[in-house]
C-alpha cells in the first residue's frame, strides 16, 4: 500500500502551485474576520492565525503594466492618483459681473510598489513520510498569513505618522489623535457611550464619514459593559449569551468594525477610524500572492510573495484614539 504523504509529494505537475495556493486562498474566505480553525486537520494548532485586515479597509483590486507610471530617476513601479481638485465654490454675483477667474492644477498623489516575501522553508521530503497531514498545505498557510500581518504593520505604521502625536496635532494640521485624561470629550477613561458618540465624530468633522473603525478583540469586549439603556435589552442579552459574537456583523451605531487579535499592530485601548475606501487611498496589487515550490534532489523549498502597492492618499482620512486611562 503506498504512502498517502509520499504519493503528494512525488506528484508535483504544473498547475500544483496555483491549485495549493486557490485551495489555501478559498479557505480564508467567508464570514468577516475570520479565524483559520483546526477543523478537519490532523494536528493540534498552538494558537489563532488570522487573515490581514488591511484588506478589508481598503480592498485591494489587481493592476497592469500599462497602468503603471516612471519616475526620472528610478526604474521603480510606481502610479500617480489624482486626488480631488478643491476650490473656493459658487459666489453670489449682480448681473453683469463677470465671475473671479481661477487658475486650477489637479494635484496628485505616488503610490510605489514593493515585494513581500515569507521565508523561505526548506525540509528533506524523507521527513514528510511519516506525516498524516500535508505539511505543504500548512506552510502555505503560514506564509499567506505572514505577508498580510506584514501589510497591516504597515497601514497602521503609515497612520502613527499622519495622525503624529497625543495632543499634537497630525497631517492635516489639525488633532487626528486623541486620548482620554487630554481630550475632555474622551472622558476619563474606557469606552461609554458619550465617548463613542464623541469618536464617530471625528472624521465628519473633515467632512469625511466613517468607513470602519478598527480595535483588537480585547478592546472591543468593551461595548459588552454597554447596559441596556446604551444597546437595548435584546442587545446586551445577545452580547451577555455570545459576547462580541451577539453584535452579528460588527456594525455598530451605524459603523462597521473590525475586530482583530493582532494586539502586537494594535495595541490593548487603541481604536483607529478610517473614512471609506474611495476617500482614504488606493490598494493595488502588480502581483497577487504566489506560493512557489521547488523540489531538488531531496529537498522541497517553499516560500511566497506578492508585489503591491498601497497608501493612505488623503492624509484627513485616519484618526485614533486612546481610551487608556
Amino acid at each position: 500500500m503506498s504512502n498517502p504523504n509520499t504519493d503528494l509529494i512525488e506528484s508535483f505537475d504544473p498547475a500544483l502551485n496555483e491549485q495549493l495556493t486557490k485551495r489555501v486562498l478559498d479557505s480564508r474566505n467567508g464570514e468577516r474576520m475570520e479565524k483559520l480553525a483546526a477543523a478537519g486537520e490532523d494536528y493540534i494548532r498552538t494558537h489563532i492565525r488570522e487573515s490581514g485586515f488591511f484588506r478589508k479597509i481598503m480592498p485591494p483590486r489587481p493592476i497592469t503594466n500599462s497602468e503603471l507610471d516612471r519616475e526620472l530617476d528610478s526604474d521603480r513601479p510606481v502610479r500617480f492618483e489624482e486626488l480631488e481638485l478643491n476650490h473656493k465654490g459658487a459666489v453670489n454675483l449682480p448681473f453683469n459681473v463677470s465671475s473671479d477667474l481661477e487658475f486650477f492644477y489637479g494635484p496628485k498623489g505616488l503610490i510605489e510598489f514593493f515585494p513581500i516575501k515569507s521565508p523561505v522553508f526548506q525540509k528533506n521530503v524523507n521527513e514528510l513520510r511519516n506525516y498524516r497531514h500535508d505539511i505543504r498545505k500548512v506552510v502555505t498557510e503560514h506564509a499567506l498569513n505572514d505577508i498580510e500581518t506584514r501589510e497591516d504593520f504597515g497601514l497602521i505604521a503609515l497612520a502613527d505618522v499622519i495622525v503624529g502625536a497625543s495632543g499634537g496635532n497630525g497631517a492635516t494640521g489639525s488633532r487626528q489623535h486623541f486620548k482620554v485624561g487630554v481630550d475632555s470629550e474622551m472622558g476619563a477613561g474606557g469606552m461609554d457611550i458619550d465617548v463613542y458618540v464623541e469618536m464617530k465624530k471625528k472624521l465628519e468633522g473633515f467632512r469625511l464619514t466613517n468607513g470602519v473603525f478598527l480595535m483588537n478583540t480585547k478592546t472591543a469586549k468593551e461595548f459588552e459593559k454597554f447596559d441596556s439603556l446604551a444597546v437595548g435589552d435584546e442587545l446586551k442579552g445577545k452580547m451577555f449569551k455570545e459576547g462580541l459574537k451577539g453584535i452579528g456583523d460588527a456594525v455598530i451605531g451605524g459603523v462597521p468594525h473590525i475586530f482583530t487579535i493582532k494586539d502586537d499592530i494594535v495595541a490593548d485601548g487603541i481604536i483607529y477610524g478610517f473614512a471609506e475606501p474611495n476617500y482614504l487611498g488606493r490598494f493595488y496589487i502588480l502581483e497577487d500572492i504566489k506560493l512557489h515550490v521547488e523540489r531538488k534532489d531531496d529537498q522541497l523549498k517553499m516560500s511566497a510573495s506578492e508585489v503591491i502597492g498601497a497608501g493612505i492618499l488623503n492624509v484627513a482620512g485616519v484618526v485614533k484614539f486612546d481610551i487608556n486611562a
